[in-house]
């Protein structure tokens, strides 16, 4: 409630401004908390968080419309560039979440872990224990989530490592 409130006077004032009709506010959060739900910090609900865009430069036609794709903080770069038709091809770990043919899948850390889920799987493993807190797989494609997860992850940490 006190971010909803903080957010709504916000933008009471900045409405009274002269750049608020030219002006598209992207509304993410860097992580999700506890509630009173008590999920998990390992789980993905723990994990969900929301993207929003808003303003009054967004067309009507996408005017509260929900968007359900799997994605990260990461993919707001090239979502928010492919809409402005500009060059994104430098931020290759980002995907267009507003692209109907990009691959739905979705990364986040933990503490000692991390997370990888896909539509129909998901699981979140912890390093320090060698655990995997949470394993929703179909077994025909256990190998190849696994494999997919830890190759991204590979990926990213040796690409921010210099290798």
């Amino acid at each position: 409630m006190y971010t909803d409130h903080c957010l709504g006077e916000y933008f009471e004032k900045a409405s009274k401004k002269s750049w608020f009709n030219n002006t598209l506010f992207i509304i993410v959060a860097d992580h999700s908390h506890n509630s009173y739900r008590n999920w998990h910090p390992q789980s993905k609900e723990y994990h969900k968080i929301p993207l929003l865009f808003y303003g009054n430069v967004i067309r009507d036609e996408f005017r509260g419309k929900k968007w359900d794709k799997l994605g990260n903080q990461q993919d707001v770069a090239t979502t928010l560039l492919a809409q402005l038709g500009m060059d994104h091809q430098r931020f290759h770990w980002s995907k267009n979440l507003f692209n109907p043919y990009t691959p739905d899948f979705a990364y986040y850390s933990t503490e000692d872990g991390d997370g990888w889920i896909r539509p129909n799987a998901y699981f979140s493993f912890d390093a320090g224990s060698n655990f995997y807190h949470f394993m929703e797989i179909p077994p025909e494609i256990k190998d190849s989530i696994l494999s997919e997860g830890k190759a991204f992850l590979q990926g990213i940490f040796g690409e921010y490592m210099g290798d």
